[in-house]
Parts: C-alpha cells; structure tokens; sequence
C-alpha cells in the first residue's frame, strides 16, 4: 500500500493545467476502431541497436521510483 502522499504525487498534475489540456484532447478525438485483416504474417519485432525485439516495447527514463519500491531501480 502506498502512503497518500506518493498517491497524491503519482495520481496528481500539480496545477493540472496539462491534465485539463489532455482531457479537452482526448474528447476532441473520434476514435474509429478497425478489424485488422490480412496481417497474418505481420511481424511486430524491430532491431534497436543491433538488438532483435520481438515487441517495440521500452521503458523510458523515468524518477523517484523509490517512492514506490525500496529497490528503487534496481527493480526495473
């Protein structure tokens, strides 16, 4: 369980100014979802630094994770 504070920082935009700019965004959108067919041989892998990846999953820089775990990066 996480203390309210790191909640607080985890859920919270400061002024939330950006956040009220992503929800206008977002409502602005019109999502149109489609079927993929005729993909059956599409491959999802990439190469990233001479590195095959099956998936072009990565996780990006990021902070304060000891907020979250005691093994801070370690864990990532």
């Amino acid at each position: 369980m996480l203390a309210p504070e790191v909640v607080d920082y985890l859920e919270g935009a400061a002024d939330e100014h950006s956040l009220r700019r992503n929800e206008q965004a977002y409502h602005r959108l019109g999502l149109l979802p489609r079927v993929l067919t005729g993909h059956a041989g599409a491959d999802p892998g990439t190469t990233l630094y001479g590195s095959d990846l099956p998936y072009p999953v990565l996780l990006a820089p990021t902070a304060a994770h000891q907020l979250f775990h005691p093994d801070a990066e370690l864990v990532l």
